[in-house]
């Protein structure tokens, strides 16, 4: 899907991708700096006990970061297939789901020491949270930019239609 909105994907209806429609999108997702966070003279760094370089050169670099720390995240602490789904599939209270949290106390160390584990917890309030955040304010403002001109067309040719259809009532020809 992400290649589809980037590219374009015909057998999805998206005639044309983002990378080939918005200057804005390819400078915050592929140019050097981080123009999400509003500062230009931000070096954007992130914190050095995490990958500091990340979101140096734009949105789409940070997102590889992210998807594979996700990706060793799992490889190294990820439950076995079926170590957590016996917790879920008893029956119990819907509400005693969410009010006990079964976890391992053991690991709680991990979520400050681990780099990934850091990183992807910082991503959900920091740096890919913000700047998916503006992109998606990127297209919005697009969208709304198309239907307008899309409107604004629609009214000119009933206008026009209709200003033919009273001419041609009247006996007239268009233009008079």
């Amino acid at each position: 899907i992400d290649k589809a909105i980037r590219l374009g994907d015909k057998d999805r209806g998206i005639t044309v991708g983002a990378d080939y429609r918005s200057l804005e999108h390819n400078r915050v997702m592929y140019e050097v700096g981080c123009p999400w966070r509003g500062d230009p003279d931000d070096d954007c760094l992130l914190p050095a006990d995490t990958y500091p370089h990340a979101a140096m050169d734009g949105l789409s670099n940070l997102m590889l970061y992210f998807l594979d720390s996700v990706q060793n995240i799992l490889d190294e602490h990820g439950a076995p297939e079926a170590g957590t789904r016996s917790v879920y599939n008893e029956a119990q209270d819907p509400r005693e789901r969410s009010e006990k949290v079964h976890g391992h106390k053991e690991r709680m160390d991990l979520l400050f020491t681990n780099v990934d584990l850091r990183f992807v917890k910082l991503a959900f309030d920091g740096d890919l949270y913000v700047g998916t955040g503006h992109v998606m304010e990127l297209f919005k403002n697009e969208t709304a930019e198309v239907l307008q001109q899309v409107h604004m067309e629609n009214q000119l040719v009933a206008s026009t239609s209709c200003r033919c259809c009273l001419c041609s009532t009247a006996g007239c020809s268009f233009g008079r």
